[in-house]
């Protein structure tokens, strides 16, 4: 997904207008709009704004939802137990021992993986 799509999907996906965001962020509404069309790109102080304030990961953000090597393997194991019928304890077992900071990755890479089996 390139930065102008996930812009506006991860704006929507907080049922936020144009304006609320820029208004958030600190930016024009116009300047949004030019983004979320691709007429121009955010300075990286702007896309740091975005990121946190969306609380997703830069690369994501700028269009690289692939994950790294490891996330892989977590993730072929996490569709592996999702397919043999994952229950609650299952799934806290998953997030059981991760730190904030890790939950947070997980998280991310299960919305990365439901936006590519969504498209199917």
């Amino acid at each position: 997904m390139k930065f102008n799509e996930t812009l506006k999907a991860c704006r929507e996906e907080k049922n936020l207008s144009i304006k609320s965001l820029a208004d958030k962020i600190g930016v024009k509404p116009y300047t949004i709009s030019d983004w979320e069309t691709g007429r121009s790109e955010p300075s990286i102080n702007n896309l740091i704004k975005l990121s946190n304030f969306f609380n997703v990961r830069l690369d994501f953000l700028v269009g690289n939802t692939l994950p790294q090597d490891d996330e892989y393997d977590e993730i072929i194991n996490i569709i592996n137990n999702f397919q043999t019928r994952v229950y609650d304890d299952e799934i806290n077992e998953l997030f059981s021992g991760l730190s904030n900071k890790n939950r947070k990755k997980l998280i991310n890479i299960l919305t990365i993986v439901k936006q590519e089996l969504l498209k199917k």
